[in-house]
């Protein structure tokens, strides 16, 4: 092969004679020119290196010419002397190279080549693991701090509804108050002196009454936290009535039922014994309904077919007044005697039957169904998917 061009292999193997110009290290085999630009494009050989083939009979003559054997003893070298820096056989370590004592095995060497493998793949896979750690933590962490962070929001918007409601308390109560120092100065710049002595006692009744309504329901609502957890659930009555959709329901201090067939714009009312008591037509669909104790009446929304909302009188058992609003209500809760209501992408809102005021408690863009109800000074909501 020193002495004769190397034939290409490929060419070969078809039984045809090409001189080789490239050599393959990886493939070992000799290439024409035509094979050889196959090689250089194919996916399998495209990253061979190569070498001219004159490159290589050169490289092939010269290690013709290292010599793997004692040219003294003609047997294989075994170990090489770090002193001499040179090969040696067997016989040479005992005849001239006894005394030196520095010796490696070739054995030995060869392996040394592969420990440094070793290490640098070892080293590539302990840094693949360091970097799937760190990712690793890095998303616990990212998780953490989203957690953190939805805790606070919750924390905050809790807060901010309790803050909005203890301020729309104190401004009705600094509202009674101007009210009363105004009567006040009513009744002793007009009255007589007696006159404005049974005003005055009259005045702290009401007051006095207001502060004992007061003291009593924090009472009962300390009680209720307090008793809560030892409530026992039990089935009172059913009542069997499926022929129209009920959208909302509520029950009235003397144990009726209100509920509002929707699709038929009415609201139902059924007595104790689960017998009818009366019906009223609405002017828009009836979605929700809240009983309002302070004039004995009932609220009814109109969801997305009104910006209305219906006070019926139980009483006279029709309607008292229809309140137009500025937004389709959908859920319904009476709390002081205010509605708090779900307005249609818009949130959660105060609403005043007195005088149509509203203030915004939760400014969001809530479904289209969405249902409130009231414990104390805090509200739940529930959300439902539109019913075709």
């Amino acid at each position: 092969m020193a002495s004769t061009t190397p034939v290409c292999v490929v060419c070969n193997v078809h039984n045809i004679t090409e001189p080789s110009v490239t050599w393959c290290k990886e493939c070992d085999e000799g290439l024409c020119l035509k094979c050889q630009e196959h090689h250089s494009l194919s996916n399998g050989t495209l990253n061979h290196s190569t070498v001219p083939i004159t490159e290589y009979e050169k490289l092939l003559r010269d290690n013709l010419q290292i010599v793997q054997n004692c040219n003294k003893h003609n047997e294989d070298y075994i170990i090489y002397c770090k002193k001499h820096e040179s090969l040696c056989c067997g016989r040479c370590i005992v005849e001239s190279q006894n005394d030196c004592g520095d010796f490696a095995k070739l054995t030995d060497i060869q392996n040394r080549e592969n420990n440094l493998t070793s290490l640098s793949e070892r080293k590539r896979h302990i840094l693949h693991e360091i970097k799937q750690t760190r990712e690793t933590i890095n998303k616990h962490l990212d998780e953490i701090q989203d957690d953190a962070i939805n805790e606070i929001n919750a924390a905050e918007e809790k807060e901010n509804m309790n803050i909005c409601h203890s301020l729309m308390l104190l401004q009705e109560k600094g509202n009674e108050i101007a009210e009363c120092q105004r009567n006040i100065t009513k009744i002793k710049k007009l009255d007589t002196d007696l006159q404005t002595f049974i005003a005055m006692k009259k005045l702290e009744i009401e007051v006095s009454n207001k502060e004992e309504r007061q003291t009593s329901t924090n009472s009962a609502s300390a009680e209720l936290i307090r008793s809560v957890e030892n409530v026992n659930l039990k089935l009172h009555s059913t009542l069997d009535n499926t022929e129209f959709c009920k959208w909302g329901c509520c029950m009235l201090p003397d144990g009726r039922y209100a509920f509002t067939e929707t699709l038929n714009n009415l609201v139902r009312v059924f007595k104790t014994d689960r017998s009818k008591d009366f019906e009223v037509k609405t002017k828009y669909r009836a979605f929700n309904i809240a009983y309002i104790s302070e004039d004995k009446t009932l609220a009814v929304t109109s969801g997305k077919n009104g910006m209305c909302i219906a006070i019926i009188d139980l009483q006279n058992k029709q309607i008292k007044k229809e309140i137009y609003a500025d937004s389709y209500y959908h859920g319904l809760a009476v709390m002081d005697n205010k509605l708090i209501c779900s307005a249609y992408k818009k949130g959660i809102q105060w609403f005043n039957p007195n005088d149509n005021s509203t203030r915004v408690i939760v400014q969001d863009e809530f479904p289209t169904m969405f249902y409130i109800a009231t414990l104390m000074i805090k509200f739940t909501t529930q959300i439902t998917k539109p019913t075709p």
